[in-house]
Parts: C-alpha cells; structure tokens; sequence
C-alpha cells in the first residue's frame, strides 16, 4: 500500500497514477517506479469511487506542506479526501512485494515501505500479535468476552493514569478558581428561583405547557 502526501494533487486509475500538469513529476515518479513490475491493479484501500479519488486534486492542489485535517476540513479535506491517500499497488506475484517497497522507499528515501512490509508480514506469520488479537484474547481472559466489561476496564484504567499525573500549579489554580466561579453562579440562580423545584418541575412536564411551546415553534 502506498500514502500519498495530503498536499499532493496526485489520484490514480486501475494502472496509474495522475497528476494536472504543475504535479505531473510527481505522478512520473510513482510510475517509473511501478514500470519495472507487473502491476495486476491499482485501487483504493478503502473501495472509493474513481470520482471521489479524481476530486483530491483540487483539494491537494491548494493545501500547504503538511496540513492539519481539523484546520482544514471546511476546504475539502474531510474524510473522503484522507482516504483517498492510501492505495493499493497489487503486483501480479506477490514475491514482487518487497522489490516494489525497496523501489519506492530509494525513490522517496528512507525505510518506511520496507518497514511496513515487513510488520505485515510479521503479522501475518503471527496474528495472535496484532492489536485485534490482544483485545479478544484479554475479553476471554479477563471480561468473559464481555467486549462492554473490557472496554469499562480499559477505561477506568486509563482515568487512573490520567488522574495520577500531577497539574500544572497555574493549571490547577485556573481550574480551583473556574470551580469556585461555577459555584457561585450556581447559587446565585438558586436564589432567583421563585418557585421550588417540584412545582418547577410539574409545569416543565405538563403537557399542555408543551404543546403550547411547541405551536409557537
């Protein structure tokens, strides 16, 4: 599988990958690369439509190197867009695998696609060591495979670790003095109300009361 870089205006067909004219050396690099092998398809790791990976052009195109989805989610760069990043490069023997990661990884520099290969591969030889694996062996073990019981666990325990990390002094004294704020706001609506809480509470839930409100609405 390969990640094209978010800023980068490259998509890609069942053979090959694309670019407008500014990107096209980057799309030739990816091809070059792919010529040496017999590639059986190219496709999207997560099955999108050949429109949806065409229109990460235009969104890559004025993104700048590196950017943040949160940041900029409302130029098009949602979910659809991260996705359409991660291809599926399926060579006609699977013993190509490796040559392709060590091509691709001279071709960007590093290690990462060999990296990657190899952990897959590791899993494949050992699946009991996959992240999955590790949750259902710890629901048989632990939770009656009760996934709501694990995940209850899991949770409590990660509110201890959290709770035993020592605040900031400024921090906590932010957070000492938003309480007392709150406090004081609280006791200070109380003293306004006119009526007690149950007669508060009976015309809250009287019917012709609601439905009143809701005429008006």
């Amino acid at each position: 599988m390969a990640e094209l870089r978010y800023e980068a205006p490259v998509a890609f067909t069942a053979s090959r990958f694309t670019a407008p004219a500014a990107a096209a050396p980057q799309a030739d690099r990816l091809n070059d690369v792919l010529a040496r092998f017999d590639i059986k398809r190219i496709r999207s790791q997560f099955g999108l439509r050949a429109s949806t990976v065409r229109s990460r052009v235009e969104v890559a195109a004025v993104l700048p190197p590196e950017p943040s989805p949160a940041r900029f989610a409302d130029r098009g760069m949602d979910t659809d867009f991260v996705h359409s990043g991660f291809v599926q490069v399926i060579p006609e023997r699977g013993r190509d695998a490796r040559p392709i990661a060590e091509a691709l990884d001279h071709a960007r520099g590093g290690a990462a696609y060999r990296d990657a290969l190899l952990l897959a591969m590791n899993h494949l030889k050992n699946p009991d060591d996959v992240p999955s694996a590790r949750v259902l062996h710890a629901m048989a073990r632990n939770h009656g495979n009760s996934h709501v019981r694990f995940t209850l666990a899991e949770s409590l325990s990660h509110r201890g670790t959290l709770l035993g990390i020592p605040l900031k002094a400024e921090v906590e004294e932010r957070f000492a003095r938003l309480a007392e704020e709150s406090i004081a706001k609280q006791k200070k609506i109380e003293a306004s109300d006119r009526v007690d809480f149950e007669t508060y509470r009976q015309r809250y839930l009287n019917p012709v009361l609601l439905q009143a409100e809701a005429l008006e609405k």
